[in-house]
């Protein structure tokens, strides 16, 4: 099973894929570890390096199933954590512009760590 949680910026990816991965004995792919390559080359680096089960975390999940990362499902974590910079808000905003051009893949929108919690660990373990 590959598992995909992106959200914008202070919404709890990490933590929650840190968790998740230690419960389900998986491993984490942290997707901004690409982030010092150009942003036109990341997705096709981020599907290159995808493991084939495992859970992947960060903004750019997103990017990287429009160009056809295949995930069993996504989760979107919707609201900040804490006060988000402008700059960090005007990220939310686009990652919501290429949510909305993703076809073919189940999207599962939290409003918490905790509401996706839930939902992946009753979804994995059926």
């Amino acid at each position: 099973m590959r598992i995909g949680i992106t959200g914008g910026p202070l919404t709890g990816k990490t933590t929650l894929a840190n968790e998740l991965a230690r419960k389900l004995r998986v491993n984490v792919f942290h997707v901004d570890d690409v982030k010092y390559l150009p942003w036109k080359d990341q997705p096709q680096e981020i599907i290159k390096r995808a493991p084939p089960n495992g859970i992947l975390e960060g903004v750019q999940v997103a990017r990287a199933v429009r160009k056809g990362l295949a995930v069993d499902f996504l989760v979107v974590l919707d609201f900040p954590l804490k006060q988000p910079t402008p700059k960090q808000l005007a990220m939310s905003r686009g990652l919501e512009t290429i949510l909305k051009s993703i076809q073919g893949c189940s999207i599962v929108r939290c409003a918490s760590p905790r509401d996706a919690q839930n939902y992946i660990e009753e979804y994995a373990f059926r």
